[in-house]
This record gives structure tokens, sequence and C-alpha cells, in this order.
């Protein structure tokens, strides 16, 4: 886009990748020679499935809880979009860009519980979740289940991506609420809390052959924003923060909760243990909260010897 470009946060990464279909839908149109970079049987599917212009099947879908919220992002899109494709098309009615080869660039939202219900029978080749943490599970359930295409190219590039600061609260705000806040942090983080490892799922189809599904949690904080001028100016802003803030911004903590009686005290690597038997002589008891303002909570206690609860 320039040559100085860097995507400074969450956002603008997750709208730039799924320019990867943009551009493969493009060459098929153009039938340049295809980058020696491609696969060689990515390169051989281009050359043999060549598209008229207009004609692409595919489908990019960017989304965000609330419209409102996608506002800057579409702003960025109206920049760079046009750079990529002078001849690209937008719809304000349909908030969706048209480039040149056919594929879409759709920015959606699912504000209300049930609003999924406005994706489904569609298709998607790309589905892109921007700030997760704000939809429910069974929003991203659905909407996801929307990835497929019958195009021989795009079926290799199909992408379900996410990004997502860790939460701070519940209730985000716009009249929005989420059930469990801690979904993604189970879904994604738990199974592997260091990251950059792909898990496999396994699933057995109705012939009885086993496949396997896989997610990947890739972490990432300030520091590895390659602009370091960008993260000098950004870490001195956010180290002026509360913890809270500083916890969850700057160093990407999941276990940070906004108003939390020790959140300035809490440190993992002191208060959790791993666990173990307790043994049959210390005392165990149960205490509970009824929680009036906000959920309630039972807590069971074991009593070490020397007081240690």
């Amino acid at each position: 886009i320039t040559k100085s470009y860097i995507p400074t946060h969450n956002s603008m990464v997750l709208l730039a990748d799924p320019l990867e279909q943009v551009w493969v839908e493009h060459l098929r149109c153009q039938q340049d020679k295809v980058p020696e970079s491609f696969p060689d049987n990515i390169r051989t599917l281009i050359e043999q499935n060549p598209l008229k212009w207009g004609m692409s099947e595919g489908w990019i879908l960017h989304m965000r809880r609330t419209m409102p919220r996608l506002a800057e992002t579409i702003e960025r899109a109206h920049r760079m979009f046009p750079q990529i494709d002078p001849d690209c098309t937008w719809s304000e009615k349909h908030s969706t860009y048209t480039f040149s080869s056919g594929i879409k660039y759709q920015f959606g939202h699912c504000k209300d519980r049930t609003d999924y219900n406005n994706y489904l029978g569609k298709q998607y080749t790309s589905i892109n979740w921007d700030e997760l943490i704000e939809f429910l599970k069974e929003q991203y359930d659905f909407i996801s289940s929307r990835l497929r295409t019958g195009d021989p190219v795009l079926s290799h590039f199909l992408k379900n991506r996410s990004m997502s600061n860790p939460r701070l609260s519940g209730n985000k705000g716009e009249d929005i609420s989420v059930d469990d806040p801690a979904w993604v942090k189970r879904h994604f983080v738990d199974p592997w809390p260091e990251g950059n490892k792909v898990l496999r799922r396994k699933v057995v189809r109705r012939d009885g052959t086993v496949e396997h599904v896989t997610r990947l949690y890739l972490p990432a904080t300030l520091y590895d924003n390659p602009n370091k001028e960008f993260v000098k100016q950004y870490e001195l802003e956010l180290l002026s923060k509360p913890k809270h803030i500083r916890d969850c911004y700057l160093y990407g903590k999941c276990d940070t909760i906004i108003g939390s009686h020790f959140g300035e005290k809490w440190n993992p690597t002191i208060h959790v243990c791993k666990p173990f038997k307790i043994p049959n002589d210390w005392p165990i008891f149960r205490a509970m909260d009824w929680g009036y303002a906000t959920a309630g909570i039972v807590g069971w206690y074991a009593v070490h010897p020397e007081g240690t609860i």
C-alpha cells in the first residue's frame, strides 16, 4: 500500500489478511505469471481455472459485534482498497466492497443474540472476527459453519481468523452482553497457553474415516510490532494506566478482571499452585457469598498445618 505501511493493531491486521484471496482471484482473471512463491499445485490450479472479470464467487466476511465499532476499520478500507484495485466499488447499503474479479469484502455485525440467523444459508471463503471476546460462543459456532466453497482454487484458501485483546469485563457496553466472557480463553488459550502450537481434534466422518480439524493460538504483544517508534510511544501511554489495563493491552494477559478486589496484587506465578492430593488430615471447608450485586460464589478451601488456606 505504501513502503512504510505497518499495521499497528488487531483490526488492521485482520483487514489485511483476507486480501490474499483478492490477489489470487485477480491473478486468475489476469492470467499473468503466478509468483514462484506459490506452491506448485496452487500455481497449476490458478492456470487451469481462469476467471472472467466479475465472476469470482469469493466472499470475505469481516465481523464486529456492532456496526458502529467498525467505523474506523471501514474508513481504513476506503483508503486501502482503491489503492489495491482502483476499479473496486463500495455499497453503503450492504457495507460491501466488490473487487474487479467479483470477490466481495463484507462488513457485518451480530449485535443481538440470534443475529447469526442473518448469515445462515450463506457461503463465505473467509470469516474474520474482530475482537472475538465480544461475541457469544453460539454466534461464533453458527457463523463459522458457513465457511465453504465449491471453487477449486478458493477451497485451498478458506480461512476462519479471529483477533482479540484479552477480556476486561463481561458487559462491553452498547447494550450488548456476553454470557461467558471466558469462552475464548478456554477455547484458544487454555489448551496450550504458550501458543504457537497447532491443536488437533479428531473428527469421524460418516463413513468411519478419521480426520482432524485444527486451531492455533498465536500470542502477540505490543513488543512484537516491528515499528519501534510506535512501540516506544504506545508503551509509555500504557505504562501510565492501572494494572488491569497494562496486563490486558501491554502484556496480553487473559486472567485480568476489571474491578476485582485483588487485581493489583494478583500474580499467578505466586498465587496458583500445581494440583496435588490434599492430605486426609487437612481441614476442608466451604464458604459462599450470595452476590446480590453480581454473581454469587462458592469456594472450597483446605487448610495447611501452618495455617495457609
